[in-house]
């Protein structure tokens, strides 16, 4: 590793290519970080990649916004060109998919498609398409110490676009250049003689959101599965046509699901409310005999407790229990509909209309039971 490129002072390896490496270094004349990108000295002579090389430059300056990579300088060190740009040391969304301890929470999934759709929607308003979008070249901006292990982004993060190595303006991408991440290349690409358009980043975009799927739960892939199907078409013309319809589709079935599952549970929340109302109000009216089995001292036993939040932020997953009274039995039905007779449970706000668990308690005479509304707040 070299210790200086210009006068770019070298501190770490951010990351290596097929052609490139690039550096964390310090700029002393400014004072701050810089990823500097060095054309690799085996193909420093090669005519055509220098030339790519610059291009790359070229086409970052051309597209410069704040959801990508920015380029400050180029230069030339020992005969090999160089490139330096913004920092980004939070590591890539590549390393952040393999970090995850899953499973993903679907707020999780649709920060990831606002943040992808964010990358693109700025380069493509520049004509531009990038031809290379991966988990790879989708860089972690900003620094959050609060985020969980089971996050992809924290609070004060978010994808910046970087590796415009094979970029091209759309009215020039039927060129031979090759390139590409292999599984994230649209069919298309393979085929020099095909123009190669904004489709292309709308194939490799849903193979990224692919890729957090598989962390994610069978439901949450089972509502995504259609608009997948459809970024990942063969035909370009059977892909959605912008990166805007595009992030429509896929947060519209993210959302639109959990929307209308959440009704029925809001109905069955206000059922059992309305029956526990009803039978308290039976129970005072119906007068019973001093010796009927009914008046055991049990009866008059307060439903039981369930202990946690009762708001959470989208996305945060909260754990439940009660008090556990001995000689009881206990029963939770989770907003999915299914049920557990653990003492604890998880669940995780994946629903901005919030949600319902209720808690039965049977003590062998009489069932008692509980339910808790949860109020689910965005970030």
């Amino acid at each position: 590793m070299p210790t200086a490129i210009g006068r770019y002072q070298v501190r770490s390896v951010l990351g290596s290519g097929a052609f490139a490496t690039v550096y964390l270094a310090t700029d002393p004349v400014l004072d701050t970080d810089v990823a500097v990108k060095v054309l690799d000295e085996v193909h420093a002579g090669d005519p055509d990649l220098r030339r790519r090389f610059i291009d790359e430059a070229r086409t970052m300056r051309q597209v410069a916004g704040d959801r990508l990579v920015t380029i400050h300088d180029i230069g030339e060190a020992e005969g090999q060109p160089y490139l330096v740009m913004s920092a980004h040391r939070s590591g890539t969304l590549r390393n952040r998919l393999a970090d995850v301890d899953g499973p993903l929470a679907d707020g999780q999934i649709l920060r990831m498609i606002d943040e992808i759709a964010a990358c693109l929607r700025s380069l493509h308003a520049h004509g531009v398409v990038h031809r290379d979008v991966s988990p790879s070249n989708l860089l972690i901006d900003g620094d959050s110490t609060t985020r969980s292990p089971d996050e992809l982004l924290g609070d004060g993060e978010r994808l910046v676009l970087g590796d415009f190595g094979i970029a091209r303006s759309a009215d020039r991408t039927n060129v031979t250049i090759g390139g590409g991440t292999v599984g994230y290349m649209a069919p298309e690409q393979g085929r020099p003689t095909i123009d190669v358009d904004h489709r292309a980043d709308v194939f490799a975009a849903t193979q990224v959101v692919d890729d957090a799927v598989r962390l994610a739960s069978p439901q949450t892939a089972q509502r995504l599965a259609a608009a997948i199907e459809r970024g990942h078409a063969i035909a370009p013309g059977d892909r959605h046509d912008s990166i805007d319809e595009w992030h429509d589709d896929l947060s519209g079935s993210l959302t639109a699901t959990q929307r209308t599952s959440a009704v029925p549970r809001r109905r069955l929340g206000l059922l059992l409310v309305a029956i526990a109302l009803l039978a308290t109000v039976v129970a005072v009216l119906i007068p019973r005999s001093a010796d009927a089995p009914g008046d055991a001292p049990g009866d008059t036993i307060p439903a039981p407790q369930i202990i946690g939040p009762d708001e959470l932020l989208l996305g945060d997953p909260a754990e439940y229990t009660h008090e556990n009274r001995a000689g009881s039995t206990y029963r939770w039905t989770l907003p999915d509909g299914e049920t557990s007779e653990q003492l604890r449970v998880q669940v995780t706000a994946d629903d901005l209309d919030g949600f319902t668990i209720e808690l039965t308690e049977d003590d062998g005479r009489a069932t008692r039971s509980n339910t808790l509304t949860v109020t689910v707040r965005s970030r």
